[in-house]
């Protein structure tokens, strides 16, 4: 039998380890508590993150949006050319009058006059009201037309503004103006100005025009719709094509469009109806453009209706992917800036899953199991990308460094992403949501988001594997994120190769080591930690790190530490008395 002094070690020894595993496992039960006990949700009905509340998919209170108005001289009564100013010069109302501009918009992105003279206006049936919007395509400075929204020295000034559309109830309707718009009234010293007084006895800025330009995402699911009702002119184009069209100097008249699931347009103004070919492609981004004019000094209503539509939206999102090897789902993804003005930056990014129902919620992407490129076709190029871990803040989905998109046509206009799903059955259909958040320079935010679709069967049962993600992690630890606003420069920069990080081989885009692949469990919908209080100053910076928690959580992590807690335990009860 061994010595007292030799058993004593060994009941000291196997105490310690007895601690430390009992340790490791309160730490593997607080890391489990800390990601599922508030049960926060995540995902709003769409599958994206509450916190993203821009645009009306993410279905805030309000959306503001840009507006340009143009505010014009009023026309003397006497004017040979007179197309601004009516009522004091006895003609208030000349009525509806369509075909005043062309159906399709110039090459300057403006509406263009269906006729260039007085006398093909006449001809056409067109009133003394509207007889003298004429001019050429694209509009010419020295065009009647030019006025209406260009900048004329002592003409017409312009002023860059902005509007802002309210949420009817829980509906997904947002409603701006109504009766009584008068956007330009602070505008009353200037020598374009018009200060009169309306029906009602009060003085206003009348006699302007307006053009707001929104970029949607025609989804086709048949109950997108835009609805105006106010006066005088007002055209609406999609995608360049005049989907409404109310011109005229004329009392309030409503008059709506609605894309319909063949990509047709359902146009409806005075209860006449027509179906118009826009060219619409289902899940594509277009541009919506709205132009308004207030030409005479009686009243001024506006009042625009946006419903179910996916807007504003700044850029482009597709997503595809394939089975790998009957063992995994691979995905590849792409977002593309749409504006050719303005840079982008991507701030934020998220994916959403539901497998069968067995899986639902979002992918924990990491700088292990995401990349990015500018450069798709050089395998060299791709870079891991940094994300915090998902969550109920703006702090969460965040890239640690945003990504520059350059405006369309340059270079830089599309960044590329790849990442990895692992399937829970053998057999299933798994649906996949990528979602960017994007913001300009001005401070503009927009949702870009796809989703796909994919069948499986025979897939083999592999779990995720991390040790390799241990190991890398061993040799490169992963930074604690410190998320902070984009700070955006208007520098384009120049994508630059970088190695892979170590023990994972990106060159097929789907696979590391022996064929086992970078991939984490999906959170479903529950976060971290709390989200309130001091548990969660305290808590986020210890759990709120996604490998940290998968690595903790891990299947062997934890049978291991039960075997070591075990074993240990069995050795110190019967020597405990030395």
């Amino acid at each position: 039998m061994p010595k007292k002094s030799t058993l004593r070690k060994i009941a000291k020894t196997a105490k310690l380890i007895l601690i430390a595993s009992f340790v490791s496992l309160v730490l593997i039960g607080a890391t489990g508590a800390a990601r599922a006990f508030t049960l926060i949700s995540l995902a709003s009905e769409n599958g994206l993150p509450k916190s993203w509340q821009v645009g009306s998919v993410g279905s805030p209170d309000t959306i503001t949006v840009n507006m340009t108005y143009f505010d014009q001289k009023m026309d003397p009564c006497s004017a040979t050319v007179r197309q601004f100013e009516w009522c004091s010069c006895g003609q208030c109302n000349g009525g509806l009058q369509q075909g005043i501009v062309r159906d399709r918009l110039g090459a300057d992105g403006l509406p263009v006059p269906a006729y260039s003279t007085q006398t093909a206006t006449k001809s056409a049936g067109f009133n003394k009201a509207s007889q003298w919007i004429t001019g050429n395509n694209p509009v010419q400075p020295d065009d009647n037309f030019y006025r209406w929204f260009h900048e004329i020295s002592g003409i017409s000034k312009r002023y860059d503004r902005t509007i802002t559309f309210n949420r009817k109830g829980n509906t997904n309707a947002y409603i701006y103006g109504g009766s009584g718009i008068f956007p330009l009234d602070d505008i009353t010293n200037n020598a374009d100005s018009v200060s009169r007084n309306d029906s009602n006895s009060k003085k206003h800025n009348f006699n302007f025009t307006a053009h707001m330009s929104i970029p949607i995402k025609a989804e086709m699911n048949g109950q997108e719709t835009f609805s105006f009702s106010g006066d005088d002119d007002v055209w609406v184009y999609l995608n360049g094509v005049l989907v409404m069209d109310i011109g005229g100097l004329h009392e309030a008249i409503g008059g709506s469009f609605t894309i319909n699931t063949d990509g047709t347009i359902t146009s409806t103004v005075q209860n006449h109806t027509k179906s118009i070919d826009a060219g619409l492609i289902k899940n594509r981004v277009y541009t919506l453009d709205f132009f308004y004019a207030e030409r005479s000094t009686s009243e001024s209503n506006t009042e625009i209706t946006i419903s179910n539509m996916n807007w504003p939206i700044s850029a482009e999102a597709s997503v595809g992917g394939e089975i790998i090897e009957n063992k995994l789902i691979a995905y590849t993804s792409n977002l593309k800036n749409i504006d050719p003005k303005n840079p982008l930056y991507l701030t934020h990014l998220s994916s959403f899953i539901n497998d069968n129902d067995s899986q639902v919620g979002f992918l924990p992407l990491n700088n292990r199991t995401v990349y990015y490129t500018y450069t798709p076709d050089d395998n060299s190029s791709w870079k891991p990308l940094e994300i915090t871990a998902p969550g109920a803040t703006l702090d969460n989905f965040r890239l640690t460094t945003p990504l520059y998109l350059g405006p369309a046509g340059s270079a830089s206009d599309t960044l590329y992403f790849r990442y990895n799903m692992l399937p829970e059955d053998t057999d299933g259909t798994v649906y996949n949501k990528i979602a960017y958040l994007t913001e300009n320079i001005y401070g503009d935010t927009g949702i870009s988001y796809d989703n796909i679709v994919l069948e499986y069967e025979h897939m083999e049962a592999v779990e995720p594997i991390y040790a390799e993600i241990a190991q890398a992690l061993e040799k490169d630890p992963e930074p604690t994120p410190t998320p902070s606003e984009p700070t955006p420069t208007p520098a384009e920069p120049t994508p630059t190769p970088a190695e892979p990080k170590p023990t994972i081989d990106m060159s097929d885009a789907t696979i590391f080591g022996s064929a086992e692949f970078a991939f984490l469990d999906p959170l479903g919908v529950v976060s971290y930690v709390p989200d309130t209080g001091v548990v969660s100053k305290i808590a986020s910076a210890i759990f709120n790190s996604q490998s940290f928690a998968s690595i903790v959580l891990s299947q062997p992590f934890i049978l291991g530490n039960l075997a070591i807690f075990a074993f240990s335990f069995s050795v110190y009860f019967p020597l405990r008395r030395y």
